[in-house]
């Protein structure tokens, strides 16, 4: 879009006359293609294909139409099709350690192209300690960084498995916990302080969804003891409400085995959110997301992770 501003050049203050010239300014760019997907074995394929727009449209993204998209892993063409009006779902799950690109062809526009690498997945032995006040507390040892990734990403999340029919699908869904812990060595970018809650968190810290510690930091920060909220527990009435069923939340540690695209984006996309969350862009800088997508916008990157599953039962 061409937008006029008119710009009055000073001659000298001296001079009895002036001259006024007019450029013609291309304020706003072009809309872009974007593209983000990010893969791990533990799911299949989806690609989203967006068009870009500016900050201040609130309306919805439009998705890219009539793209050709092919995917190739380790050299090997396992996907050619044409993008529609919704995500594309490829029925294939990745392979760890094994090598992905893709390419995106837009009619009148760049060809995206980007690649990554499954990394292997971390070992790691995590056992929980104890329970205060519906925080529970684990202990991570042992713990591998197989296949030298970038960052390891340690994270919880409770949810309720198997719940009766008919009850209120809200709760049959998995929420994100933050991890409270004292780790020197680890990222410090999504870190919030709550000295009131820490007798009861063992920690005065705590990291927003995950908790980052770059390859070359992960012998100095584990073995590691950290909380959770684990959740409470649904009481369920029976029609005459004559008894009642408790249903403990289960809790699910993961451990995460990110690339460096992958670790970077999370980064600065968690970065912006909480910078926006604040909402005072007079004191904000201006955070640029990571993006590895060339001739575009967007993310193509890769994780794999190792997964605890903690099921509570009524002493616990």
């Amino acid at each position: 879009m061409k937008s006029k501003l008119n710009f009055i050049l000073p001659i000298i203050a001296l001079c009895l006359c002036s001259c006024v010239k007019r450029y013609n300014v291309d304020v706003f760019e072009k809309p872009q293609v974007v593209l983000n997907s990010i893969i791990t074995p533990d799911s299949t394929f989806k690609i989203d294909l967006y068009w870009s727009r500016k900050l201040e449209d609130s309306r919805e993204f439009s998705r890219v139409i009539g793209s050709t998209v092919r995917l190739k892993e380790n050299d090997a063409l396992i996907l050619e099709t044409v993008s529609d009006n919704s995500r594309l779902v490829f029925d294939y799950h990745p392979k760890s350690g094994a090598h992905y690109s893709i390419e995106v062809e837009t009619k009148d526009q760049p060809l995206l192209k980007a690649e990554t690498t499954i990394p292997l997945a971390p070992d790691a032995e995590c056992r929980f300690t104890e329970n205060r006040a519906r925080y529970h507390h684990y202990r991570l040892d042992n713990v591998v960084a197989n296949g030298d990734p970038y960052a390891l990403l340690l994270g919880a999340f409770y949810g309720f498995k198997n719940l009766p029919e008919g009850e209120d699908p809200y709760y049959n869904r998995d929420r994100n916990s933050q991890i409270y812990t004292v780790a020197q060595f680890s990222e410090k970018f999504n870190t919030t302080t709550d000295d009131d809650g820490a007798t009861i968190t063992g920690s005065n810290e705590a990291y927003w969804d995950y908790m980052m510690v770059e390859r070359k930091n992960v012998e100095k920060v584990y073995p590691l003891t950290f909380s959770m909220y684990g959740g409470n527990p649904i009481i369920i009435y029976s029609d005459d409400y004559s008894s009642y069923t408790e249903i403990k939340p289960e809790n699910t540690v993961f451990l995460i085995s990110a690339t460096k695209d992958y670790a970077l984006y999370y980064k600065t996309l968690r970065m912006w959110q909480i910078q926006n969350s604040m909402g005072d862009i007079f004191n904000t800088q201006v955070l640029k997301i990571h993006s590895n997508i060339e001739g575009g916008l967007g993310i193509f990157a890769a994780y794999n992770q190792k997964s605890f599953i903690f099921e509570f039962n009524e002493e616990q």
